[in-house]
């Protein structure tokens, strides 16, 4: 019926939404979040700690009641930012996340039925080394700013910096966001790339216990990785939240070395095959 379907119950489904919450299910279950702290308007002050004590770039979001990135600020530097993310936020519910910004590339992992069946990513800016020039050169032969706020983090996260030659043939991650969009405003993630055959089993297993401890029957993890053939530990990546009743149409793409895989069809064979009744 239009985006539900008969596999989650309602508590499941309101679980998944409370961003928080999933946090600490994700942290109980050893798997890698952003730093964060949740709080109320009445209570900013927590969050004005936080970005003192934390430096950097922060993501403003609901801890519950938004999807598709409403209610969702990032690039939060200053206390004038906070406000307005804040504002924004408090529209869709009375808690507010405020988290350090991780940077690196989204990607969705999709499980059903407890199996991981595909995973997709959105490709962030990149550039190829050559083996003598530095990531700045490449950024500059390129047209791209080396001054973006957002390039030294990024480099960072994959213990690179400007002045790093990258080797001959190597890709760096150089931005978050696709190749030509400078927004600072939270987009509707766009995959663009099937990414399945390349994710470390480790990996699978690591966002798989996030799965099993909310005991969702199909669900869409997105995490933050620059690396998606390691596991989140070891690259500095993170878990951001379980989507339940996901979106199908994420992991129709076309790039990436396997052929797309019908999962609408895996979802609906599975929810035709007939499963044993519970009894007592």
């Amino acid at each position: 019926m239009n985006d539900l379907v008969q596999l989650d119950d309602p508590v499941v489904l309101r679980l998944a939404g409370d961003r928080a919450y999933c946090y600490r299910l994700a942290q109980d279950a050893g798997v890698p979040v952003p730093p964060h702290a949740v709080f109320t308007l009445s209570e900013l002050r927590r969050a004005r700690d936080f970005m003192s004590q934390q430096g950097g770039l922060f993501v403003v979001k609901p801890a519950s009641g938004s999807s598709s990135g409403m209610g969702v600020s990032t690039h939060v530097r200053t206390r004038s930012d906070l406000g307005k993310a804040v504002a924004l936020a408090c529209l869709y519910g009375r808690q507010v996340v405020i988290e350090r910004m991780v940077f690196g590339e989204t990607c969705r992992l999709l499980y059903l039925g407890g199996r991981f069946i595909h995973a997709v990513r959105r490709r962030g800016a990149r550039v190829t080394g050559d083996g003598r020039q530095s990531v700045r050169e490449l950024l500059e032969q390129k047209g791209s700013p080396p001054d973006d706020v957002t390039i030294v983090p990024t480099l960072r996260a994959q213990s690179l910096l400007l002045d790093s030659v990258p080797r001959s043939g190597k890709e760096v991650v150089v931005g978050t966001l696709p190749p030509g969009e400078r927004s600072r405003r939270e987009l509707r993630t766009q995959y663009d790339e099937a990414i399945t055959d390349i994710v470390a089993d480790s990996l699978v297993e690591q966002t798989g216990a996030a799965v099993r401890a909310l005991g969702t029957e199909f669900a869409g993890v997105d995490i933050i990785t620059n690396d998606p053939t390691r596991d989140l530990k070891d690259t500095g990546g993170v878990f951001l939240e379980i989507n339940t009743t996901p979106s199908i149409h994420h992991h129709y793409v076309t790039q990436g070395k396997e052929t797309t895989r019908p999962v609408a069809v895996e979802v609906l064979e599975y929810l035709f095959t007939p499963k044993p009744l519970d009894r007592p």
